[in-house]
């Protein structure tokens, strides 16, 4: 189970640029899952980020507007 402050992200395996994205932010690999697409079964990279791993400098130049509205639909 993912800690509570963590963010998931995945990425089926024959799209690598979507992996690398997460990569490049801090997640890391955290197993595979399979999904039916179009009956054919795919299978996808998990990632998590953990709020210890996250890295703020990421987030330099980055501004959040609307976060206030969102809040009441995230249970905050």
């Amino acid at each position: 189970m993912a800690p509570r402050q963590s963010a998931r992200s995945a990425a089926f395996l024959d799209n690598p640029a979507s992996a690398g994205v997460s990569r490049a932010l801090g997640y890391r690999e955290d197993g595979t899952e399979a999904h039916v697409v179009r009956g054919d079964t795919q299978v996808a990279t998990r990632f998590l980020l953990t709020s210890d791993e996250w890295n703020p400098r990421l987030a330099d130049g980055f501004e959040l507007i609307g976060l206030d509205r969102l809040r009441p639909l995230l249970g905050a």
